[in-house]
């Protein structure tokens, strides 16, 4: 046998031998990408004998994932870390009713984890799976040293407190409360957490074919506030032509439900304290533009208009950039 190197992450397997490497779905069903690491050997094995490897590969890849083992003559190695190309393949959906329409109250690094987590979904499966992922992952989503045991005692309390939360849904006949996700499980010896969304969450994060918002999560891993995270969420979700600047005003007793800044009385201490440092963050860490105007009746802010606009695309890629230096130092 041709000895393997092969990298789980997420839906996708990285397989490498001394000839050739290529990408796949763990089934093996799709290749992404396959290329030859010597151009030399092509031309000295000719097309059949190249073809012949990389079945030779693809065949012990899928007796490797049916055997979900380690084999003689295959050498598996776990992924440890994150990596850039990894932050920027992650993309979440959810629902709008999860961003417009519901009360939770989560810190900002509990939202970073959670939105991690949504991020690994497959948006066509039917059902939710048990996913694993390393402390590392998260310490690295949360901005953390990832080699410090108070972060990990901190992730770990962090997952604990997502577990016992729950989420009220205002759907339009009745509120549901529902929780996020259930029993999550520390594996000691490998550092990792076995995590599996709760079933009522099932409606809201996958199978989504309207009223749902999309974004990278790489936007987001720089906010510093839980303010900024819901009101990017929000302008995401209210801007469906991202090529057309666009103005939304929106009512403050619901402004405040949707960020969850209820305990602001006063418009003064939530521009202040809420709106001003949450819009900083958003034009300089994200793929937005936003502004925000107070709309007045009898001397009394009864709303905003929030206007929204996208960035160019060099810009986005400078952000990217950015985020892969804050989070990796490269």
């Amino acid at each position: 046998l041709f000895p393997i190197n092969v990298i789980h992450h997420g839906d996708s397997v990285h397989a490498e031998s001394p000839f050739l490497a290529f990408d796949t779905t763990p089934s093996g069903d799709l290749i992404r990408q396959c290329f030859f690491r010597s151009p030399f050997l092509f031309v000295k094995m000719g097309l059949f004998g190249s073809v012949a490897i990389f079945m030779e590969l693809h065949s012990q890849l899928l007796k490797q994932e049916k055997r979900a083992g380690f084999k003689e003559g295959i050498i598996i190695k776990k992924k440890d870390k994150l990596s850039t190309q990894d932050l920027l393949q992650c993309e979440v959906r959810k629902s709008n009713v999860l961003i417009q329409k519901s009360r939770f109250d989560l810190t900002l690094q509990q939202q970073k984890i959670l939105l991690f987590l949504i991020a690994q979904l497959k948006p066509t499966t039917k059902d939710f799976q048990t996913y694993t992922f390393s402390i590392r992952d998260f310490c690295t989503i949360c901005g953390m040293e990832v080699d410090s045991g108070r972060n990990y005692k901190m992730i770990k309390n962090q997952i604990k407190e997502i577990a016992d939360k729950s989420v009220w849904l205002d759907l339009p006949d009745r509120e549901v409360l529902v929780r996020i996700i259930e029993k999550p499980t520390l594996i000691k010896e490998s550092g990792c957490v076995e995590i599996r969304f709760d079933k009522d969450m099932l409606p809201f994060l996958l199978q989504l074919k309207s009223n749902y918002t999309r974004y990278e999560l790489v936007y987001i891993l720089r906010f510093g506030s839980k303010y900024s995270l819901r009101l990017y969420e929000y302008i995401k979700s209210v801007h469906y032509n991202e090529l057309e600047k666009y103005k939304q005003y929106v009512p403050l007793d619901d402004l405040k439900r949707i960020l969850g800044a209820e305990t602001y009385s006063t418009y003064k201490d939530l521009s202040r304290r809420v709106l001003s440092p949450a819009v900083n963050e958003i034009n300089l860490y994200s793929d937005k533009l936003v502004s925000i105007t107070p709309i007045k009746q009898a001397n009394t802010v009864t709303g905003i208009e929030i206007t929204i606009d996208t960035k160019e695309i060099s810009e986005r890629s400078r952000l990217g950039s950015e985020a892969e230096h804050f989070l990796f130092g490269e």
